[in-house]
C-alpha cells in the first residue's frame, strides 16, 4: 500500500472514530432524556451508570480475547480491521433497540405504584440489558483501535475526546431544535457514516459497502417512530420535548387546579366556558394554563391558602419565580398587584402558551405583567427592582436538569445564598412566601431562618406556616401586625389548615443539614447516622414519599455492585497473568488509570453542577463545562504526541490539575458573586476560559499512560482502557455520594486526591 493508501485509509480510521464518539455522547444524553422521563429520576441515574459500564467490560473481553492462544497464532492485521467493523457495524444496530423498548410505554408517577409489580420492572430490565449490550460494543470497538493502533493513541484519543465534545453540542442543539425523535434519527445516521468509513478503512469492496448501506438504511426506514408520552385519563393534546424536558398538555376541569389544596368554592356555581390546561413537565412536575378573560368567572382561582399573602394589601410589585404556564400570574393580577414580574427558565412552556390561547388571552401579554425567561437566581442577580411580594410557588424543577449524565439537583433556588438575595429585593415590609408539600417546607423554613440571621433579621413573629397536605410557607421581613396574624387564621380556618406563627423553631429537626450553593440538595430529611444503618437497614436518605429524588441507599448499592465488578477484573486478569511483567507494576498501572477514571468523572460532574448557577441554566452549564473539559481535553492529548519522556511529564500535568482546582475551590463562590450579573456571552466566555487550563492537563494523562504501557507489554492497553472506564462509573457513583453527605467541594478535593494517587502510582512504573 502507498504512503498516500495508507494516509487516506488512516483518515477513514480517526474519522470513523471521531463520528462515533458524537454518536456515543449524544446517545448517552438522549438515554438519560427518555429513562427521566419513563423511569424517573432516581431509576434513571441507576440505569445509565449500569448501561455506561458496558464500555469496561467491552474493553475487558477484548483483554482477554487477545490473550487466548488461539488469537494469538491466528491474528492478522485484516481480522482485527474487520472485527472493529464488526463491533461498530452491531453497535450501529443496537442503537435503536433500547428506545423501542420504552416506545409509547404509559407512565404516570401519580399511579405508578399501582401497576409497578409488572409494567415497569420489565421496562427497565430490557432497557438496561438493551443499553448495557450497545455499550459492550462501543467498548469493544474502540478498545481494539487504541490497542491495535497504540503509537497512534495521542491522535486516536484526540479524536474520541473531540468525537465526544461535538457529541455533546449536536444533541443538545437538536433536541431543542428537532426533538428527541429526530434527534435520535441524526445520532443513527452518523454511527451509519461512522461504520462506513471503518469499512473503508477495511478495504471492503464497495459492492459489500453499498450493501450494508442499504440494509442500515432499511432498517432505520422500516422501524416505529419514537413517542414518548405520558399516562394519563386525560386526552393527550400535544407532547413536545427539548433538550432539559417534555412537555405534555391535556385540558382540565376547573376543579383540577385545586390539586391537594383544601377549599371553600362551590365548584356547581357556573363558572362559564373557561379553558384550562394543565402540562407535566417529564411525567412528574406541573403547571396550569387558563386563559384569561375579564369577562370569564375565575374567583374559583382565589378559593384556597395560595390566596392569603395577597390578602394582606394591594402589592405594588410582586415576583413570581418558576410561573410555568402562569396560572399563578393570573391569581396575582386578579388580587390587584399593580406589577407582576414572572420568571420561567423553560421556553418550551411558553411557547405552548403562546399557541394554545389567544394573544389577548394570554396572561403573559397584559400590561402589568412582564415575561422574563430565565433562571431565577441570575435574573435577581442582574435586577434592580425591589418587590413588596416574593412567590415561589414549588418550582423545584428545572424541568430536566437530569439531561446531565449525572445530575444532582434541579436548582439553587432554595439555599442560605438564595434567601439572602430573595429578602434584600424586597421592602421594608415585604413577603417571601413558598407552597409545597410540607415535607419540603421544613428544609425551606430552617433555611430562611439562617438567612434572615445572617442578615441580621429577627425571625420572630416574622413567619408563618399554613400546613396540610399542600403547605403555605410565609415569611415577613417585618413582624407580622395583629390584623395580619388574624387574617392568616381566619383563612387556614377557611381553607381547613393548621396555621402557626413564630420563628419557626418548633418545626426543626436536629439533623437537618443546611441547604447551600455547595450542597443544595433541599430534599434531603435527615444526615444518616452511621454507614450501616443505611445499607443494611435501608432507612431512606431522602423522603419516602416519592422515588423522584435520589435515595443514598441505593447509590450505596450500586456503589458497591460497581466496586465488585471492578475487583473481579483487576483480580481474574492478574491470577491468569502469563507475561513477563511483574504483577506489582501491573497494580500500579491498573490504580494509576483507575485514578484517571475516577478523578476526570468527579472533576467533570462536580463542576458541571457548579457552573448551573454561574450560566443560569443546566443545559448552559452541561454544554459549556463538557464541551469546553472534552475539547481542551483533546488538544492536551495531541500535545502529547512530541513527548519523549512520559512519566515526569505525567506528575507535572497531575501538579498543575491539582493546583488549578484547589485554587478555583477556593475563588469559586466570589467569582459566582462577581459574574452572575454579566451577559450570557460573557459568562460562557468566562466559564470556557476557566475550564480550558485543567482540561488540558487533563486531557494528557491517558495517552501518556497507554505510551507506558505499550513499552511494557502491549497487550495490557485493553485492560487498562477497560479499568479505566469502569473506574470512571464507580466515579460518577462516588460523585453523587459525596456531594449528597459533604456537598461539592469535599467531592472535588476527593478527586484531586485520587489524581494525587494516580501520580504517585505512575512513580512506580520503570519506562523502559
Amino acid at each position: 500500500m502507498s504512503k498516500i493508501n495508507k494516509k487516506i485509509n488512516g483518515i477513514f480510521l480517526y474519522l470513523g472514530l471521531l463520528l462515533i464518539s458524537i454518536s456515543l455522547l449524544g446517545l448517552e444524553l438522549l438515554f438519560v432524556r427518555v429513562a427521566k422521563v419513563s423511569f424517573g429520576e432516581s431509576f434513571q441515574f441507576i440505569l445509565i451508570s449500569l448501561a455506561i459500564l458496558g464500555i469496561g467490560v467491552g474493553a475487558m473481553l477484548v483483554y482477554f480475547f487477545i490473550n487466548f492462544k488461539w488469537y494469538k497464532k491466528r491474528h492478522t492485521k485484516k481480522f482485527i480491521i474487520t472485527a472493529i467493523f464488526a463491533s461498530a457495524l452491531f453497535y450501529a444496530i443496537l442503537i435503536l433497540t433500547p428506545f423501542l423498548v420504552i416506545n409509547n410505554l404509559v407512565i404516570d408517577f401519580e399511579v405508578a405504584r399501582n401497576y409497578a409489580t409488572n409494567v415497569l420492572p420489565a421496562a427497565k430490565l430490557f432497557f438496561f440489558l438493551t443499553t448495557f449490550i450497545l455499550y459492550i460494543s462501543w467498548g469493544v470497538c474502540v478498545s481494539l483501535i487504541f490497542s491495535y493502533y497504540s503509537k497512534s493513541i495521542s491522535l486516536l484519543y484526540f479524536s474520541n475526546l473531540m468525537g465526544s465534545a461535538l457529541g455533546g453540542i449536536v444533541a443538545i442543539i437538536s433536541m431543542n431544535i428537532l426533538g428527541v425523535p429526530k434527534t435520535v434519527s441524526l445520532i443513527y445516521t452518523l454511527t451509519f457514516i461512522a461504520v462506513i468509513f471503518l469499512a473503508l478503512h477495511a478495504n471492503m469492496k464497495i459492492r459489500h459497502i453499498a450493501v450494508i448501506s442499504l440494509l442500515l438504511v432499511l432498517y432505520m426506514y422500516f422501524l416505529p417512530d419514537i413517542n414518548l408520552i405520558c399516562g394519563t385519563k386525560h386526552k393527550n393534546l400535544f407532547s413536545e420535548t427539548n433538550s432539559f424536558s417534555q412537555i405534555d398538555t391535556y385540558k382540565i376541569e376547573p376543579i383540577a387546579v385545586l390539586g391537594y389544596w383544601e377549599t371553600d368554592y362551590d365548584f356547581t356555581q357556573s363558572s362559564g366556558n373557561i379553558s384550562l390546561y394543565r402540562m407535566t413537565i417529564d411525567c412528574i412536575g406541573r403547571t396550569d394554563l387558563v386563559e384569561y378573560d375579564k369577562k370569564q368567572n375565575l374567583e374559583f382561582l382565589l378559593h384556597d391558602p395560595r390566596v392569603i399573602p395577597y390578602l394582606f394589601r394591594n402589592y405594588s410589585r410582586v415576583l413570581i419565580i418558576g410561573s410555568g404556564a402562569g396560572i399563578d400570574v393570573v391569581r396575582a393580577v386578579l388580587m390587584n398587584a399593580k406589577i407582576v414580574d414572572a420568571v420561567e427558565i423553560n421556553p418550551l412552556i411558553i411557547k405552548r402558551v403562546d399557541k394554545l390561547v389567544k394573544s389577548e388571552s394570554n396572561i403573559y401579554n397584559q400590561e402589568n405583567v412582564n415575561l422574563y425567561i430565565e433562571e431565577a437566581r441570575n435574573f435577581i442577580a442582574k435586577s434592580n427592582n425591589i418587590y413588596d411580594f416574593i412567590y415561589i410557588p414549588g418550582a423545584k424543577r428545572y424541568g430536566g436538569a437530569s439531561i446531565a449524565l449525572y445530575a444532582f439537583l434541579e436548582n439553587y433556588l432554595f439555599t442560605e445564598e438564595a434567601f439572602e438575595s430573595y429578602f434584600n429585593h424586597l421592602t421594608e415590609d415585604g413577603v417571601l412566601a413558598i407552597t409545597d408539600p410540607q415535607w419540603f417546607i421544613l428544609r425551606y423554613l430552617e433555611t430562611g431562618i439562617s438567612a434572615m440571621k445572617k442578615l441580621g433579621i429577627n425571625p420572630k413573629n416574622k413567619i408563618a406556616l399554613v400546613s396540610g397536605d399542600r403547605s403555605l410557607l410565609i415569611f415577613k421581613k417585618s413582624d407580622f401586625t395583629e390584623q395580619e396574624k388574624m387574617t392568616i387564621n381566619d383563612a387556614a380556618i377557611r381553607f381547613k389548615s393548621n396555621s402557626n406563627i413564630n420563628d419557626g423553631k418548633v418545626y426543626l429537626k436536629e439533623n437537618y443539614p443546611k441547604i447551600t450553593d455547595d450542597h443544595p440538595f433541599f430534599w434531603i430529611i435527615n444526615i444518616p447516622k452511621n454507614f450501616r444503618e443505611n445499607v443494611i437497614d435501608l432507612e431512606e436518605f431522602s423522603s419516602p414519599q416519592r422515588d423522584n429524588f435520589p435515595s443514598l441507599n441505593k447509590y450505596y448499592i450500586l456503589f458497591l455492585f460497581i466496586l465488585l465488578v471492578y475487583i473481579i477484573f483487576i483480580v481474574a486478569p492478574l491470577l491468569l497473568n502469563k507475561s513477563n511483567i511483574n504483577s506489582i507494576s501491573i497494580l500500579k498501572l491498573l490504580l494509576y488509570f483507575s485514578a484517571l477514571g475516577i478523578g476526570f468523572i468527579i472533576i467533570e460532574l462536580i463542576l458541571m453542577q457548579k457552573f448551573v448557577l454561574l450560566l443560569g441554566h443546566p443545559i448552559y452549564s452541561m454544554a459549556v463545562v463538557l464541551s469546553s473539559l472534552l475539547f481542551f481535553s483533546s488538544l492536551g492529548s495531541l500535545f502529547t504526541e512530541r513527548f519523549v519522556s512520559q512519566r515526569y511529564n505525567i506528575i507535572r500535568a497531575i501538579v498543575f490539575i491539582v493546583f488549578i482546582i484547589g485554587i478555583y475551590i477556593i475563588v469559586f463562590k466570589p467569582l459566582i458573586s462577581i459574574t452572575l450579573h454579566m451577559s450570557l456571552i460573557t459568562k460562557i466566555i468566562f466559564s470556557t476560559t476557566l475550564m480550558a487550563l485543567p482540561s488540558f492537563f487533563m486531557g494528557m494523562l491517558f495517552p501518556l499512560g497507554i505510551k507506558i504501557t505499550e513499552k511494557l507489554y502491549k497487550s495490557l492497553i485493553p485492560w487498562m482502557w477497560g479499568i479505566n472506564g469502569i473506574a470512571s462509573t464507580l466515579g460518577g457513583v462516588m460523585s453523587m455520594i459525596i456531594s449528597l453527605l459533604f456537598g461539592f467541594n469535599a467531592a472535588l478535593i476527593v478527586g484531586l486526591i485520587i489524581y494525587g494517587l494516580g501520580a504517585f502510582a505512575i512513580l512506580g512504573v520503570k519506562e523502559l
